[in-house]
């Protein structure tokens, strides 16, 4: 079996064969747009997303990010990430290079603050300079010990800050089309206005795995209380969270 399909946004792409190309590399999940070989085939990865490869008599998969560093698709890069992503803590760690290069053969598995901050070293230190902002959010209501807040990352795009929430992997757009910056999503939402537009960074909105953090009198288990929770009234819990900054 060979599977090779390019993600992006919230489609999926068959790869098929081309000719030419260098040997895929190694390290970072991150590489430059080129036509890369694998499998003794050869693979177009010009365009940018991630690229997921599962080779015959491999029992793993291959997962590259394709980057243009020099005209670089923030919306492919940030669907790469939340394709590439789940909620969890398994993976937790201030190891960037280390969890970058995990990310090569699994999904991520990171809560808000580690991925948010993944993301902000990638954009500083790691080879992907662009203007980026980690915002934590809170509730104003009563809280419940467990999840009274959250944490997206911003980048800059001309004068404009834009939220992405990796956790829930989408962002938001007004009615004009505009692309929200947190304060803004806050402030559209406030005193019971209209929601904006959810736009899907990848292929879905449940992005809870089994893990769970100790709390008082027992483990919180993310995919329950993602399912009982957040799953079922997902425009409660938004509304709940982002009151204020």
């Amino acid at each position: 079996m060979r599977v090779a399909k390019r993600y992006v946004h919230d489609t999926v792409t068959n790869l098929t064969p081309t000719t030419g190309g260098s040997a895929m590399p190694f390290g970072s999940v991150y590489m430059l747009a080129g036509t890369y070989t694998l499998g003794g085939q050869s693979w177009d990865c010009t365009q940018p997303g991630l690229y997921r490869f599962m080779v015959e008599g491999e029992m793993f998969f291959r997962n590259r990010i394709v980057v243009d560093v020099n005209n670089l698709d923030m919306y492919a890069l940030m669907s790469s990430v939340c394709w590439n992503h789940i909620h969890d803590d398994k993976d937790e760690t201030t190891d960037w290079n280390g969890l970058h290069a995990k990310g090569r053969y699994q999904k991520w598995r990171l809560r808000c603050g580690f991925v948010t901050d993944m993301m902000v070293w990638l954009f500083t230190s790691g080879g992907l300079p662009w203007p980026s902002r980690k915002i934590n959010v809170r509730t104003l209501g009563p809280l419940n010990g467990a999840d009274d807040g959250h944490i997206v990352i911003e980048t800059l795009h001309g004068s404009d800050w834009r939220m992405w929430d990796l956790t829930n992997g989408c962002y938001w757009r007004n009615s004009a089309g505009k692309h929200l910056s947190a304060t803004e999503f806050i402030a559209h939402i406030a005193n019971n206005g209209p929601m904006p537009t959810k736009v899907l960074l990848d292929g879905t909105d449940r992005r809870w795995n089994t893990g769970g953090v100790a709390v008082s009198g027992g483990v919180l288990d993310y995919s329950l209380y993602g399912e009982l929770i957040i799953d079922a009234d997902p425009e409660a819990w938004f509304r709940r969270i982002f009151q204020a900054i």
